[in-house]
């Protein structure tokens, strides 16, 4: 992870964040020193990451793209890892009257829930608890449509799986945690979250939160605003766009290990 003073870079869009992330995520030090072969970071990763079986192949990593901003960001990542694709429903729990300020979140998976509260932004903010309740009740059905509108994004069974939670940015890291908790319920067998940018409180609030989660981030600007700030295009996918890259999304037996590199080379002068 990185904080950065002054001038903060910009990425050209989330596609382009994406491919940032996969480098990141293959380049890091707590996940490299696992590979067997440092020469083949791309393919090692699924290797390592999949872990041994007893009973035939070992199971691909999972990418789950935290919809909708997330999913533009978790091609590339998936691309790279050789990973499957899928996408996870999450919430905000809006500060009333503050329409981007999270005060938490809730998740929804298989017919599970959790919520999670930044205590801290609720004292700050003077939000009482049924306010509180009111707008978490607002988000959970929102959160059970986007679970609707997107079942059959990820496979049935996590348990074991190594996982890639992928947003396109933190700011209080509520939804992000609020994910990652649920899927500590499942049995996942690794949780990494990785992120284009992020709030340095974010990434200390979420790693506090979740044990045994890694974190990977290029970017932690010591002046954060908003995730926008590192963006230079930053509108938002439409619904359709967010299915369409889910349901298209290359089957893993066809990816070809080079070409998230190759991708990176021709896009080199996007950022």
């Amino acid at each position: 992870m990185v904080g950065l003073r002054g001038r903060v870079p910009t990425y050209a869009d989330r596609t382009d964040a994406g491919r940032a992330v996969a480098r990141a995520v293959l380049s890091d030090a707590r996940l490299r020193g696992e590979f067997d072969d440092p020469a083949d970071p791309i393919a090692q990763f699924s290797t390592i990451a999949a872990g041994p079986t007893r009973d035939g192949p070992t199971e691909a990593p999972l990418v789950l793209a935290l919809p909708r901003g997330g999913v533009p960001v978790a091609v590339p990542v998936a691309r790279a890892l050789r990973a499957e694709l899928g996408a996870l429903a999450v919430r905000r729990i809006l500060v009333p009257n503050r329409r981007e300020l999270a005060m938490g979140a809730v998740a929804a998976l298989s017919g599970s829930t959790r919520t999670v509260r930044r205590a801290d932004i609720v004292g700050e903010y003077g939000v009482s608890e049924a306010a509180f309740t009111q707008a978490a009740e607002v988000a959970s059905a929102e959160c059970a449509a986007l679970a609707r509108r997107y079942a059959g994004a990820h496979p049935p069974d996590l348990v074991q799986r190594c996982v890639v939670l992928v947003d396109d940015g933190l700011a209080t890291g509520a939804t992000m945690t609020a994910a990652a908790e649920l899927l500590t319920t499942v049995g996942v067998r690794r949780l990494i979250v990785a992120v284009p940018v992020a709030a340095p409180s974010a990434v200390r609030w979420l790693s506090a939160a979740v044990s045994g989660v890694v974190v990977v981030c290029p970017l932690q600007p010591a002046q954060f605003r908003a995730v926008s700030q590192v963006y230079r295009d930053f509108s938002e996918p439409d619904d359709g766009e967010i299915v369409a890259a889910l349901t298209t999304a290359d089957p893993i037996a066809s990816r070809d290990p080079g070409r998230a590199e190759h991708d990176d080379r021709a896009q080199s002068g996007d950022r």
